[in-house]
C-alpha cells in the first residue's frame, strides 16, 4: 500500500538530497515501515531560499520514502500569482493520483485543502493530520487582516472554518496535536484521536539539573520559526521593559523566517540591540539542546499552536518555561506545575513571570522537576505504531495490506 503525506511544513533540496526539518523527518521515517512507499509532497526550498536553513536539518533514513515537489516560488507576490500556483498544486495533484493509495494530509494549509479536493473528486480515501485549529492561525490570516476590509476578512476566515470542518467531515480518521483540537472536532469528524508527540528524543538525552538562573546575566531564551504567529515581538518588548528596570538579563533567539528583518529593526528601536543576539537556525538536535542547557529560563510568547515541540525539549533539558495559555499548550502545561502561563500580547505578563523565576528558586526547582517528569512520562510512545494502530481498527483495505506483509 502506497501513502502520500501532504505535509504543512517544506522541505529542501540541497542539490543532490531532499532535507526536512528533524520533527517531519522523525516522523516520516516512523512512517515508512508500514507502507510500501511513502510519497511526501511538499513545497522546496533551494539554497539561498529564505526558510532554507529551517526546511534542511536531516535527511529521511527509509529507502521507500519518495518527494513529489509542488509548485512554489519563494518569493511570490500578489493575490493572482499565488492563486495560479494553487491552480497548478491542484494539476499537479491529479496528474499524480495513481501514485497512492491512501492520503495523509497534514492541516493547515492550502495544498492540504487542494489535496482532500483531488481525493473526494477521485474517491478516494485520506485521514487528516490537525495541527493547529486553522481558524486561530493568526499567521494565516494577518496579511488578509491587513489588506481587506473588515467584513471580507470576517467571511474569509468564516469561509476557512468551513473547509476545515469538511475537510475533517470527510476523513475516515482525524489525528489531533492536543485534547483541545481533539474535543473541539470529536462530533464533527468520524474518528478523532490525540496524536503520540512527535517527539524524537531518547531518554539517554535529557538533561537533569535541580535550578537554573544562578549566575548573571540571566539568559532568555526562544526556540522557534520567526514568523507573526509565534508572539517574538511581546517578547522583545519584555525585554526592553525589564532591562529599563535594571535588570540584568539578555536574550538569545534560535530560529529563522519572514520577520527576521523586522524584528531585528524593533530590537534597536527598543534599544535593545545589544542585549538581543539572533543566531539563526541550530544546525543538528545536539546543539539545540545545548542551548536549552546553557540558558535559564524559556519563554514561547505564541499566539496560537497545536502543541509546540519545543516545550518538549525545553523539558527535557532542565529549563524552567514561560509560555502562553493557547491551543493545546494549557492541557499539559500547568500553571505553576511544569511552567508559568500567561496571556498573549502581554509584555507585561511576561516581564512579571521572569521576575518572578528569578526571585523565587523553589517555584524554579519545582518547574524544572515537574517538566522533566513530563517529558519522561511521554517518551517512548511511537506515532508511526499509533498510525498501523489506528489504520487497522477503521481502514479494512489495510487491513488486507497488513496481513499481506505479515504485519
Amino acid at each position: 500500500m502506497k501513502l502520500a503525506v501532504v505535509t504543512n511544513g517544506p522541505l529542501s533540496f540541497d542539490g543532490e538530497t531532499y532535507l526536512s526539518s528533524r520533527a517531519d523527518q522523525w516522523y516520516i521515517d516512523r512512517l515508512a515501515p508500514y507502507f510500501s512507499e511513502v510519497l511526501v509532497c511538499a513545497y522546496t526550498f533551494r539554497k539561498g531560499d529564505l526558510g532554507y536553513l529551517a526546511a534542511s536539518e536531516a535527511r529521511f533514513r527509509s529507502t521507500n520514502v519518495r518527494v513529489l515537489e509542488l509548485p512554489f516560488r519563494a518569493r511570490e507576490a500578489g493575490v493572482l500569482p499565488k492563486l495560479w500556483r494553487l491552480f497548478q498544486v491542484f494539476c499537479t495533484f491529479c496528474s499524480h493520483l495513481g501514485r497512492w493509495d491512501l492520503l495523509y494530509i497534514f492541516m493547515p494549509g492550502y495544498p492540504a485543502v487542494l489535496a482532500c479536493l483531488v481525493s473526494r473528486l477521485f474517491r478516494k480515501p485520506y485521514f487528516v493530520y490537525l495541527a493547529a485549529d486553522w481558524t486561530s492561525e493568526p499567521g494565516v490570516f494577518s496579511r488578509v487582516e491587513r489588506l481587506a476590509p473588515r467584513l471580507l476578512y470576517l467571511l474569509f476566515v468564516r469561509f476557512n472554518g468551513w473547509v476545515e470542518r469538511e475537510i475533517v467531515r470527510g476523513a475516515f480518521l482525524v489525528i489531533t496535536a492536543g485534547a483541545e483540537l481533539a474535543q473541539k472536532f470529536a462530533s464533527v469528524g468520524q474518528n478523532v484521536q490525540q496524536t503520540f508527540p512527535r517527539l524524537n528524543l531518547s531518554r539517554e538525552e535529557i538533561f537533569v539539573r535541580e535550578d537554573a538562573c544562578l549566575t548573571q546575566p540571566i539568559r532568555l531564551l526562544f526556540v522557534g520559526s520567526i514568523i507573526r504567529r509565534k508572539g517574538l515581538e511581546y517578547l522583545l518588548r519584555a525585554l526592553a521593559s525589564l532591562i529599563r528596570r535594571a535588570c540584568p538579563v539578555v536574550l538569545t533567539v534560535a530560529g529563522s523566517g519572514d520577520r527576521e528583518n523586522e524584528l531585528r529593526r524593533l530590537a534597536k528601536e527598543l534599544q535593545v540591540g545589544d542585549a538581543v543576539q539572533f543566531i539563526g537556525h541550530a544546525r543538528g538536535a545536539s546543539a539545540v539542546l545545548q542551548l536549552y542547557r546553557e540558558h535559564d529560563i524559556y519563554v514561547l510568547p505564541t499566539l496560537s499552536e497545536g502543541f509546540p515541540r519545543t516545550l518538549y525539549e525545553a523539558m527535557s533539558q532542565s529549563i524552567p518555561i514561560v509560555t502562553t495559555a493557547v491551543g493545546g499548550i494549557p492541557h499539559l502545561m500547568k500553571h505553576e506545575e511544569n511552567a508559568l502561563l500567561v496571556p498573549t500580547r502581554s509584555p507585561e505578563a511576561i516581564v512579571d513571570a521572569v521576575l518572578r523565576l528569578m526571585s523565587d528558586p523553589p517555584l524554579r526547582r519545582k518547574l524544572i522537576a515537574n517538566g522533566v517528569a513530563t517529558v519522561k512520562d511521554v517518551l517512548g510512545k511511537d506515532p508511526g505504531q499509533q498510525i498501523d494502530a489506528l489504520l487497522m481498527e477503521h481502514f479494512p483495505p489495510y487491513q488486507e495490506w497488513a496481513r499481506t506483509r505479515g504485519l
